[in-house]
């Protein structure tokens, strides 16, 4: 029985690149779809064939056309494992990275053998454990420097990420355009842009969101297109010559006028849904003193659930002359204080927010009226 020409999407190394892997299911691998020949021709070959092993052990990890079953899916990649897939290395690896399984001491192991067998994304899995040393260790000051051993732990730690980066992992690209634009000792936005560029591409939320907020900061790449092959804007030659095109333009064109941001996050709204484009959109242009327009933001991303906005248009009713309304500001202010306190969250937005609504107590009270018939010192009556 020869083998099937089966989409790529069923393989593990179509998953892990999403943020919520493997919780996440995308359309092609779906429970809609019908599964049932492959499935036939995995469950043929499950007794010597390592990749119908591995493959099978992906429906029962995600829960796909059977019940969900961990444990037939770690012995399936046990087995593939004793016949050396590189595959099934990886896909074992993470099944104990995101707790699905219980981690055990060859985790590290099982990414480590990945990649040595040509698997390159499983080296982001091994920068992981590089920060998380950083993170647990404990310097008493009469051992190694701390700066120091931090600094071996990232060189170690960007090594990883770069192979993952070069072999197009997004969380790779989105973490290094995270290292390059927060750690003073290795901070240069051109390189953190770059992997951020990268992984927008792949329409990565977290990615577009810093990419906006690193134009609205003031970054501007000035790149002409002969520039850009030899940039820190560097692009893998073999691409898709369209994607570099694309990529190309955003770089080129896209300045620290905040327009551009706005390109962005408007592609992110468009793309996820996520509100969190619709607020720092408002964002944008409230610090443009554009309040009408950003009431317009804020409004959407309000009516579609996310809670700040609430705050945020209800002040756009008190700084805007055209919509001013102290009635819809109060009432705004009170939605959101309620919503905040059924969602019980309390992190530093909310208490600036709550802070931000208080000082414009004294505002926000009722204009007395006047009353007709008083009289005034004088003693005609006032008007």
């Amino acid at each position: 029985m020869s083998r099937p020409e089966l989409p790529d999407s069923l393989k593990f190394a179509e998953h892990y690149t999403h943020p919520d892997f493997p919780v996440y299911k995308v359309t092609s691998l779906s429970t809609d779809a019908d599964y049932s020949e492959a499935i036939a021709f995995f469950v043929n070959g499950v007794e010597d064939d390592p990749h119908c092993q591995n493959n099978l052990a992906l429906f029962f990890a995600l829960g796909i056309h059977y019940p969900q079953d961990l444990e037939k899916a770690r012995a399936l990649l046990v087995s593939a494992i004793a016949l050396n897939l590189p595959e099934a290395y990886f896909n074992l690896g993470l099944l104990e990275h995101y707790r699905l399984i219980p981690r055990s001491p060859s985790t590290l192991h099982r990414f480590t053998r990945a990649l040595a067998l040509g698997i390159k994304e499983a080296s982001y899995y091994l920068g992981q454990d590089d920060e998380r040393n950083i993170s647990r260790a404990d310097f008493d000051g009469n051992a190694m420097d701390r700066s120091e051993a931090f600094g071996d732990a990232r060189v170690r730690s960007l090594r990883y990420y770069a192979i993952a980066a070069e072999a197009g992992h997004v969380l790779a690209l989105t973490r290094m355009g995270d290292i390059y634009h927060s750690e003073p000792e290795v901070r240069d936005n051109a390189l953190a842009m770059k992997y951020y560029s990268q992984a927008a591409q792949q329409d990565h939320l977290p990615a577009l969101f810093a990419a906006a907020k690193l134009f609205v900061s003031g970054y501007s790449p000035r790149l002409s297109a002969a520039e850009t092959d030899t940039s820190a804007f560097y692009i893998p030659d073999e691409w898709n010559r369209e994607r570099i095109n694309a990529l190309e333009a955003m770089i080129i064109e896209q300045t620290r006028d905040r327009n551009a941001a706005i390109t962005l996050l408007s592609r992110a709204w468009k793309i996820h849904r996520d509100t969190e484009a619709l607020e720092m959109m408002g964002d944008i242009r409230k610090e443009e003193k554009d309040y009408r327009a950003a009431g317009s933001y804020y409004l959407t991303g309000m009516h579609k659930g996310n809670i700040p906005c609430l705050a945020k248009c209800g002040e756009m009713f008190l700084l805007c002359d055209e919509i001013r309304s102290k009635t819809m500001a109060r009432d705004l202010f009170k939605q959101f204080k309620a919503r905040m306190a059924e969602s019980r969250i309390l992190n530093t937005k909310m208490l600036e927010l709550t802070e931000m609504i208080n000082s414009y107590k004294e505002e926000l009270k009722p204009t007395p009226r006047k009353k007709k018939g008083v009289e005034c010192d004088s003693g005609k009556p006032q008007g």
